[in-house]
């Protein structure tokens, strides 16, 4: 795998795959395959934090995981000393959304779920896959709350709201800021019962 390149050898290169420059997307924590053209000898993500790449097998598309939302680029080195730079874009996955939306937008105006609301302390949470919930603590408004592995759970804002949904089944911490203090929720995501 490539670790470092200068920019003047980059510049030297004959750029394989012509232009305009290819764009990859992504929905965070997903994973996408990718032929690389030509026969790489060298990869690398620029900002690995956005996105990474998972072991390359010779002859197999090239695996690249999306962890956080944002953009990125990947360099492929082909064997003939050719390069080709790749754009990577992270995005939210918004298609249960879209759906809502098209829902209402046809007349279904019961499309739009009630989540319920948890109180959250550091006791724990446990819920199904895929399922939602507002969160909420007792006393004190959540200011953030944030999943350390967000393959399993994320948070978003909704509506002033942080809602917790249950992507994958596992286990891990959420880190919760209240306006006085914060602390860590341990959450666990199990088997739909559908």
């Amino acid at each position: 795998m490539l670790t470092q390149i200068s920019l003047a050898v980059l510049l030297a290169l004959p750029v394989l795959g012509g232009e305009p420059r290819p764009v990859l997307e992504i929905v965070e924590g997903g994973t996408i395959g990718f032929d690389a053209p030509g026969r790489p000898v060298g990869l690398r993500i620029t900002d690995p934090t956005v996105a990474s790449l998972k072991p390359l097998y010779m002859g197999g598309p090239v695996h690249i995981d999306g962890h956080e939302v944002g953009t990125t680029d990947m360099l492929i080195v082909d064997s003939d000393g050719s390069y080709l730079l790749v754009d990577i874009s992270v995005q939210r996955d918004v298609s249960q959304l879209q759906r809502v939306v098209d829902d209402v937008a046809h007349g279904q105006q019961d499309a739009l779920p009630e989540l319920e609301e948890t109180i959250v302390g550091t006791e724990g949470l446990s819920m199904p896959v895929g399922s939602a919930i507002a969160l909420k603590h007792r006393n004190e408004r959540i200011i953030s709350a944030r999943p350390t592995d967000r393959r399993v759970a994320s948070v978003e804002r909704i509506g002033g709201r942080s809602v917790l949904t249950g992507r994958a089944v596992g286990h891990t911490s959420m880190m919760v800021q209240l306006e006085t203090w914060t602390f860590l929720v341990p959450v666990q995501v199990v088997e739909s019962a559908d």
